[in-house]
C-alpha cells in the first residue's frame, strides 16, 4: 500500500503507469527515444514543458498538502468528504487524483465523473484540466451538459451538470461505466445534486467497488455527516485575514451606497478588482448602466474603470481574466464585476481585493396552489455570505464590505442555503422518480425530505401513486406546503396521461421521460405525432429549450470579458399602470427575464417604449441604442398572426434558409445581425432540436414530412400544443388586454413583445408557456386558442 502510494517525502507528482505503457517489450527505439523523457501515463506522449509550469501553480493550492491523506482514504473507503473554501483547489485537483487512482487498478471499474451545478464551471474545469494533465479535450478529459457532448469512449475524467448524470441514472441506473463519482458544490443544493445523494446510497450498496467523493463548503460538513454516518473527512484549512466592514446605515439606500463605496474604492488607488453582489439581475442592469456612465468623468490617471455584468443564470463566460490580457493593457484597469445569487462559483480571478455584499437576493419560488412561480426577495443565508468572503482568500489583504448590521446577519440570515427541493415545481423530478422505480432502486433518503400532511381530496388512484411516491422519497408528514408541491406534481402528471390508474408511469410517461423537456412540452411532442406535426412541434421545442440552454462560446475564451462593448448594458425600467376591475393598481414592473437597453433618460423615449422595454427570447439580440426601430421593422417580418409559436417557427425556418444558402459562417453571422437575432442562440436551437429528432428516430415515433402553412397544420399544432399545456390558458375578460388564468385566477398581460401587443391585436383566448408572479405579471409565448379544439 505504501509503495503505491508513495510518502510526502517522495516526488510531488508520483504516477501510476499501465501495463500498456509499460516499455519493458523489448522495443529498444522507444526506449532509446523516451529514455530522457517522462511520459504521461493517460497518452503515453511526453511532458509538455506547459505541463511542468503547471504543476508548480498546482503544488501552491492549499489542497496539494492533503493529496497522499486523500489517497490513502480513498484506497481504504468508499466514501470521502472533502471540506474547503472556494479557492482552495478541489474542484481541479481530487478529479485528477481520482483519475490516477483508476488508473492504477487499470480502470476495472470504470472512469470519473465530476458534476457541477453550473454548466459554465463544467466547461471551464473540463479545459483546465486538460491543460494541467496534457491531454487533450474531448478525448481523455471530456465535459457534457445539457445538448452539448465533448466525450469519447476513451474518456478518463469527464464534467458534467448534475442534471446530466441525473439523467444518465435513467439508461444506467447503477452507474457501470463511473469507478468514481465526485459530486462537487453541494452547498448549491439544486433539485439535481439532493437526488443524486440520495439515489447513489442504493447504487453505493449495489456496487461495494464504486467510490463516492463529496465537495462541500464547511458550512453543510455537520449535516452530511449525519447523513452518511461515520465517513472520513478531510478539511481543507485556507485562511487569509480578511477586513470585514458593517454598514448598517447603508441597507435602505443600498443601491447608492455600492456606486458610492466603488467610486470611492477606486478614488483611493488601491489596486485590485471589485465584485458586487447585488439582489437579482435587474439590479446588475441599473447599476451597469449607471457605472458606465459616471465612471467615464473619472480620474484617467487612476486608471479604467471596466464594468463586467455576470449574469448566474443565464449565458455568461466565468470572471478569470488572463496574464495576457494585463501585458496587452498599457494603463491600469480596475475590472468591476456586477453579479446575483448563485454568482460565487463563476468568480475565478486572483486578482479580486473587494467585495461589496447587499446581503439579498430574488430567488424564485414555485406556489403550487397556483402553479407559477413567484419572485421573492429575502435575505441570503449566513453560508452565502460566508462563502462571498472567501472570494478573498487568495489576496492577502482583502476588504469585504457587508450592507447591512451584524445583528441582521445573525438573526435574519438563515445558516444555511434553503434546498432547491423545497422551493422549485417538483413535476420533473417526481417524473424522474417514477421511470427510476422501474429500473429498480428503491427508497431514496432526501437530505432535506420533502415533507407531507393528511392527505386532501385527490383522486383515488393519484392517492395511491402518492403513497408509492412517499415511499419512494422517504417523506415525513409535517408541512402542508411540500405536501401540495407533491399532490400538484403528481396531479399535473395524471393530467398529462403520464400516470396509470395504479400510479404507475403509463406507457406515454415513460416515452415523456426519455425527453430532456419539462413533462408539458414532453406530452406536446408526443401529441404532434397523432397530429402530423412532428417537425413543427420540434422546432417549438428547441426554439422555447434556447432561453435555459443557450451557452455562449465566450465560456471559452472568458478574457474577452475585458472588452465588453459599453452599448452592451441594459436594464429594466417602471411600466405604466394596469387597471383591473375598475381598480387602479401601481405596479414597479421589474422583469427579471427581460432586461432593456436604454437609449436615454425615460423621460425621451418615444412610443416604442412599450415594446422595446423587455427582452423578447434568446433568438433576438440585444438592442444598440437608437436600433430600436430598426430592429421592430425586421422583427415585424418573422412575426405569424397565428401567435408567437408560430413565430419561433418563423424564425428558425428564415435562419436555416439562410444557414443552407450561405457559404460560410460569416455570411450567416452578418444575416443574424443585420435582422437583429442572436446567432449563438439559434445555433443553439439547431443543436437542441438536432437531439430531439434523434430521441424521436431511437424511440421510432411517427415523423410526418413538414406542412407548415397550410389550415390543417396551424390546427394541428394549436391541438398539439392543448395537449400539454391546457392548464396554460388564459382568457381577456374585458376586451383591453388583461388575462384571467383559469386555473388560478390570477390577472396577466400579454408580453410587449408578443405578436399581438405589437399587431395590437387582443385574441379572447390564448395558450401560453410562462408565467411568473411579479410586479409585472406577463405571459410569455402565447397563441391564439378557442374553446372548441
Amino acid at each position: 500500500m505504501e509503495e503505491e502510494l508513495g510518502c510526502p517525502n517522495s516526488s510531488p507528482e508520483k504516477r501510476y503507469f499501465p501495463e500498456s505503457l509499460d516499455s519493458s517489450d523489448g522495443d529498444e527505439e522507444r526506449i532509446l527515444a523516451c529514455e530522457d523523457l517522462e511520459l504521461n501515463p493517460f497518452d503515453g506522449l511526453p511532458y509538455s514543458s506547459r505541463y511542468y509550469k503547471l504543476l508548480k501553480e498546482r503544488e501552491d493550492l492549499p489542497i496539494w498538502k492533503e493529496k497522499y491523506s486523500f489517497m490513502e482514504y480513498l484506497l481504504q473507503n468508499q466514501i470521502v468528504i472533502i471540506s474547503g473554501d472556494a479557492k482552495c483547489g478541489k474542484s481541479s485537483q481530487v478529479p485528477q487524483w481520482c483519475a490516477e487512482y483508476c488508473l492504477s487498478i487499470h480502470y476495472q471499474h470504470g472512469g470519473v465523473v465530476c458534476t457541477q451545478v453550473h454548466k459554465q464551471t463544467a466547461v471551464q474545469l473540463a479545459l483546465r484540466v486538460a491543460d494541467e494533465m496534457d491531454v487533450n479535450i474531448g478525448h481523455e478529459v471530456g465535459y457534457v451538459i445539457p445538448f452539448e457532448n465533448c466525450c469519447t469512449t476513451e474518456t478518463i475524467l469527464r464534467y458534467c451538470t448534475d442534471d446530466m448524470l441525473q439523467r444518465e441514472m435513467m439508461s444506467n441506473p447503477f452507474l457501470g461505466s463511473y469507478g468514481v463519482i465526485i459530486l462537487d458544490d453541494i452547498h448549491e443544493r439544486s433539485i439535481a445534486t439532493d437526488v443524486l445523494l440520495g439515489l447513489l446510497k442504493d447504487v453505493l450498496l449495489a456496487r461495494p467497488e464504486l467510490k463516492l467523493i463529496i465537495n462541500s463548503s464547511p458550512h453543510l460538513i455537520s449535516k452530511l455527516s449525519s447523513y452518511y454516518g461515520n465517513v472520513p473527512l478531510i478539511e481543507v484549512k485556507h485562511k487569509h485575514p480578511v477586513e470585514v466592514v458593517y454598514l448598517s446605515g447603508a441597507q435602505k439606500e443600498s443601491f447608492e451606497s455600492i456606486l458610492r463605496l466603488i467610486f470611492e474604492i477606486h478614488n483611493s488607488g488601491e489596486k485590485g478588482d471589485v465584485v458586487v453582489f447585488l439582489a437579482c439581475e435587474q439590479d446588475i442592469e441599473k447599476a451597469y448602466e449607471i457605472v458606465c456612465q459616471e465612471g467615464s468623468d473619472l480620474n484617467p490617471d487612476l486608471g479604467e474603470l471596466v464594468v463586467v455584468p455576470l449574469y448566474p443564470k443565464e449565458k455568461c463566460a466565468l470572471f478569470k481574466p488572463s496574464d495576457e490580457t494585463e501585458k496587452r493593457c498599457q494603463i491600469y484597469q480596475r475590472r468591476v464585476v456586477l453579479t446575483a445569487s448563485s454568482g460565487e462559483s463563476l468568480i475565478w480571478s486572483n486578482t479580486v481585493k473587494f467585495v461589496i455584499d447587499v446581503g439579498m437576493e430574488r430567488r424564485k419560488v414555485y406556489n403550487p396552489r397556483i402553479r407559477a412561480n413567484s419572485l421573492v426577495t429575502q435575505p441570503i443565508s449566513q453560508s452565502q455570505a460566508e462563502i462571498r468572503k472567501q472570494i478573498l482568500g487568495s489576496s492577502s489583504s482583502g476588504k469585504l464590505f457587508c450592507l447591512y448590521s451584524e445583528e441582521f446577519a445573525s438573526k435574519d440570515m438563515r445558516p444555511l442555503k434553503p434546498a432547491e427541493m423545497q422551493e422549485a415545481n417538483l413535476t420533473s423530478m417526481v417524473l424522474f422518480m417514477k421511470r427510476i422505480d422501474i429500473a429498480g432502486l428503491g427508497r431514496c433518503d432526501f437530505m432535506n425530505r420533502p415533507a407531507l400532511t393528511p392527505f386532501l381530496c385527490i383522486r383515488l388512484h393519484v392517492c395511491v401513486c402518492l403513497f408509492r411516491v412517499c415511499v419512494l422519497l422517504d417523506v415525513s408528514t409535517t408541512n402542508a406546503t411540500h405536501w401540495h408541491k407533491q399532490r400538484c406534481a403528481l396531479e399535473d402528471l395524471d393530467y398529462l396521461a403520464a400516470l396509470d390508474n395504479d400510479g404507475n408511469l403509463s406507457e406515454f410517461g415513460i416515452i415523456m421521460s426519455e425527453f430532456p423537456l419539462d413533462p408539458q412540452l414532453s406530452k406536446s411532442i408526443l401529441a404532434s405525432c397523432e397530429f402530423d406535426c412532428v417537425d413543427e412541434m420540434l422546432t417549438i421545442a428547441a426554439m422555447q429549450s434556447v432561453h435555459t440552454e443557450t451557452l455562449s462560446l465566450e465560456v471559452l475564451f472568458p478574457e474577452w470579458l475585458c472588452f465588453l462593448p459599453p452599448h452592451s448594458s441594459w436594464f429594466v425600467c417602471f411600466h405604466r399602470f394596469f387597471y383591473w376591475q375598475n381598480k387602479p393598481q401601481a405596479a414597479l414592473h421589474e422583469d427579471l427575464s427581460y432586461p432593456v437597453p436604454v437609449p436615454g433618460p425615460l423621460s425621451t423615449w418615444g412610443p416604442l417604449s412599450r415594446l422595446i422595454q423587455a427582452r423578447s427570447p434568446d433568438c433576438f439580440s440585444h438592442l444598440p441604442r437608437g436600433a430600436e426601430e430598426a430592429a421592430l421593422t425586421c422583427w415585424k417580418t418573422f412575426l405569424h398572426p397565428e401567435g408567437d409559436h408560430f413565430t419561433l417557427i418563423n424564425i428558425y425556418k428564415a435562419y436555416q434558409d439562410t444557414a443552407l444558402s450561405s457559404t460560410s459562417d460569416h455570411c450567416v453571422e452578418k444575416w443574424c445581425h443585420d435582422h437583429f437575432l442572436n446567432c449563438s442562440a439559434l445555433r443553439t436551437a439547431d443543436v437542441i432540436r438536432a437531439e430531439l429528432l434523434e430521441i424521436i428516430k431511437r424511440i421510432e415515433l411517427p415523423y410526418a414530412e413538414p406542412a407548415f402553412g397550410s389550415k390543417e397544420n396551424t390546427l394541428n399544432i394549436r391541438k398539439a400544443l392543448l395537449s400539454g399545456y391546457f392548464m396554460q390558458i388564459a382568457r381577456d375578460v374585458d376586451g383591453s388586454g388583461n388575462y384571467l388564468m383559469l386555473t388560478h385566477k390570477q390577472v396577466a398581460q400579454l408580453h410587449p413583445r408578443c405578436c399581438y401587443a405589437v399587431a395590437r391585436k387582443v385574441p379572447e383566448w390564448v395558450l401560453f408557456h410562462k408565467f411568473s408572479v411579479s410586479d409585472n405579471n406577463y405571459i410569455r409565448i402565447a397563441s391564439e386558442v378557442s374553446p372548441e379544439l
